[in-house]
């Protein structure tokens, strides 16, 4: 079992304490590897024999009494030892029942042999089904970008005639996975040496490529493009990625590599965490003024439907925040009545600390798949309640992530021509506390994240509070942003 994982107790899903256990899915899964399927000769079988070495979690997906999705990393030994790999799966369980009819719904489909065992198991004990990587239920495009020979033969030669232009040929490559979500997303990196032809230049390249379920990736390219039009008019450095390509066929979004680290990466109680802070609302801000069209809104109707979520996921998950929690959210959507006309915004989407990247002097963002208009309150919200959540996580004192964020903050404020009232702007982190890191703390079951839910619910309700009722920031008090730190108006740009 993963270290400080807190199994929940979910009636409809007992097999949770199993598969969340390491050590025992180690075991069952060499043998649904290993096991024999119909038409199987006893040569096929011998071939196949499989020792599994050591099992790692990667993901979790939980949706209380409904279904939950476990992404496993194997460490593999075939029998006899040829060679030794890595094999990733991930693994869907269903209430009681329910997962013969998805097995054999997507035995269906078209699947690809994998590196080691079947493409799909079954596992009727525990009412699993198992995609063996790179077969995933939704996304089509991962046995491409998944197979570094398929992308050197099919695909590789106009990825870098976009990239750099048709006279540059690839001299060698270096292909990992970067990150996969099933069902969602799957990001591969290539790291290129390239010669350009006739002159014999070489050079090194970074690129990134991401498979999409659905045909967001398309957008996403698109707002890309007309953000790097803008910055590169600028002619100063990038605060985002060069976007390279879309290929609609499978769903691939290409775009160059950006050298550094993320400002999860970093000290959050030094000094210089403050100077990055800086220098990220710099780069939020110039997104913010961005113009550029999104088909993406930010609804605020949706957003309360979240928050009203909240109220039976949390108190499943912590029975004891219940008396908190209930009157909590109930102010929360009493004050979204009164929050006033808003400016509307470029808004990232998805602003959190692993986003940001120190590139060079500046700080550079990724991951633009969330990009939408609405009221930059939304953002900012969301982004300062991550860096709490992170705080909590590390054991850091409030006071000295509220310096980070009164940093950020005092120097949007001296980069956008709009006003966020504190009290919309406290709205918003509190909101976010509940429904996104609360939320997530339920859902993705990380290690250690269920131990400070109730750390979060508090933290929202003194934010709350700050809301309504303005005080100076104390020392160790609640993280409210003192008078001065939220932007001062010039102009509205709009309303929503």
């Amino acid at each position: 079992m993963t270290p400080s994982l807190e199994i929940p107790h979910d009636n409809k899903l007992p097999q949770m304490a199993v598969i969340l256990d390491e050590v025992n899915m180690r075991g069952v899964l060499e043998d649904a590897l290993n096991a024999e399927a119909p038409g199987d000769t006893p040569a096929d079988v011998e071939c196949s024999r499989l020792r599994v070495r050591h099992c790692k979690i990667e993901w979790i997906k939980y949706k209380p009494d409904s279904k939950c999705t476990v992404c496993y990393r194997l460490a593999i030994d075939p029998l006899p030892p040829d060679s030794q790999g890595e094999l990733i799966l991930y693994g869907r369980i269903y209430a009681a029942g329910g997962a013969l009819s998805r097995f054999r719904r997507a035995q269906s489909a078209c699947l690809v042999r994998p590196r080691f065992g079947r493409p799909l198991l079954h596992l009727p004990e525990l009412d699993m089904v198992v995609w063996v990587f790179p077969n995933d239920r939704k996304l089509t495009g991962l046995s491409l970008i998944a197979d570094e020979r398929r992308l050197k033969d099919e695909l590789l030669g106009e990825v870098l005639g976009k990239a750099l232009g048709r006279e540059w040929q690839l001299v060698d490559m270096t292909h990992d996975i970067v990150h996969y979500v099933p069902e969602h997303t799957c990001t591969v990196r290539l790291q290129l040496q390239v010669q350009q032809v006739p002159i014999g230049d070489r050079r090194s390249l970074t690129l990134y490529g991401k498979t999409y379920y659905d045909d967001e990736g398309a957008e996403t390219y698109r707002i890309m493009r007309e953000l790097w039009a803008l910055e590169s008019g600028s002619h100063t450095q990038s605060r985002m990625a060069q976007p390279v390509m879309y290929d609609s066929g499978h769903r691939l979004l290409w775009q160059a590599g950006l050298a550094g680290a993320t400002l999860r990466d970093q000290d959050l109680s030094g000094s210089h965490f403050c100077t990055l802070m800086r220098e990220a609302a710099v780069t939020v801000a110039w997104l913010h003024r961005s113009r550029v069209s999104c088909s993406r809104l930010f609804s605020f109707d949706d957003w309360l439907v979240k928050l009203e979520e909240m109220r039976p996921v949390l108190a499943q998950a912590r029975p004891s925040c219940r008396e908190r929690l209930e009157p909590l959210i109930d102010r929360l959507r009493s004050q979204a009545e009164s929050l006033g006309e808003q400016p509307v915004a470029t808004l990232h989407g998805d602003l959190h600390l692993n986003n940001f990247v120190e590139h060079g002097t500046k700080i550079a963002l990724i991951d633009m798949d969330n990009v939408s208009s609405g009221p930059p309150a939304r953002d900012i919200g969301s982004f300062i309640a991550g860096v709490f959540y992170q705080g909590l996580l590390r054991g850091i004192a409030e006071r000295v992530i509220q310096r980070a964020v009164t940093a950020f903050c005092d120097q949007y404020e001296r980069s956008v021509p709009w006003q966020t009232p504190r009290s919309v702007l406290n709205w918003y982190i509190a909101t976010s506390l509940l429904t996104e890191r609360a939320r997530r703390s339920v859902m993705r079951l990380k290690s250690g994240r269920l131990n400070i839910l109730d750390d979060l619910i508090d933290l929202a309700g003194r934010v709350e509070s700050g809301a309504t009722r303005p005080r100076k920031p104390r020392a160790a008090g609640a993280p409210v942003l003192r008078r001065g730190a939220s932007p001062v108006s010039v102009r509205r740009t709009g309303s929503i």
